[in-house]
C-alpha cells in the first residue's frame, strides 16, 4: 500500500470513535505496549477487544507498514482470542473499515446460543476447507469427555467472517 494513503489518527480521535461505539475508555495492561479498548456483549461471556497500534508510553503510532489496528473476539474463560480479524490500516476510511469489523463481531455475538448437546458456551472455528465458519462447543477439545456440539452460522454472516478472518 502506498505510503501517501496513510493518515495520522490521534489517540483522542481513536478513543472518541470507539467510545461512540460503546467501548470502554482505553486500558493499559502490563503485558501490552499499545492501548486496548474493550466492549463486553450484553448477556454473554464474550467481548470485543480493539488494539490501537498506539504506544502506551507516548501515544505515537507505529511506523508506516508496521501499523495494525486489530479487532478480536474474546471469551472471558480464554486468554487467547477466539477470532482475530484482519488488520485495519490507518488509511482515510479507517473508521468505516473498523466499524464494519466491530459490527460483524456484534452480529456474530447476537447469533450465539448454548451448545445443543451439553449447554456450554461455544466458540467460532473455520471449517475444514476455509469458507465455512461455525460454532463448536468449548468442551470439544477436552481430553476426557469431548462434546461434539455444533451450530452453523447463517451463510451471509459466515461468508463475511471467512473473508475477514485470515487463515493461520
Amino acid at each position: 500500500m502506498p505510503k501517501n494513503l496513510y493518515v495520522f489518527i490521534s489517540l483522542q480521535e481513536f478513543e472518541a470513535f470507539l467510545t461512540g461505539k460503546g467501548f470502554s475508555r482505553r486500558v493499559r495492561t502490563p503485558d501490552a505496549r499499545e492501548w486496548k479498548f474493550a466492549k463486553f456483549i450484553d448477556g454473554t461471556e464474550y467481548g470485543i477487544v480493539v488494539y490501537s497500534s498506539m504506544d502506551v508510553q507516548d501515544g505515537h503510532q507505529r511506523g508506516y507498514g508496521k501499523d495494525a489496528i486489530r479487532c478480536q473476539l474474546h471469551h472471558h474463560y480464554d486468554t487467547d482470542p477466539l477470532l482475530d480479524l484482519s488488520a485495519t490500516r490507518r488509511i482515510r476510511n479507517w473508521q468505516v473499515t473498523l466499524g464494519g469489523k466491530i459490527d460483524l463481531l456484534e452480529r456474530l455475538c447476537q447469533s450465539i446460543q448454548a451448545c445443543p448437546m451439553c449447554g456450554a458456551d461455544m466458540r467460532p472455528i473455520r471449517g475444514q476447507f476455509g469458507k465455512k465458519v461455525l460454532w463448536v462447543c468449548f468442551r470439544r477439545f477436552e481430553k476426557l469427555a469431548p462434546c461434539k456440539g455444533v451450530r452453523y452460522i447463517e451463510s451471509e454472516l459466515a461468508d463475511k467472517l471467512a473473508d475477514d478472518w485470515p487463515r493461520s
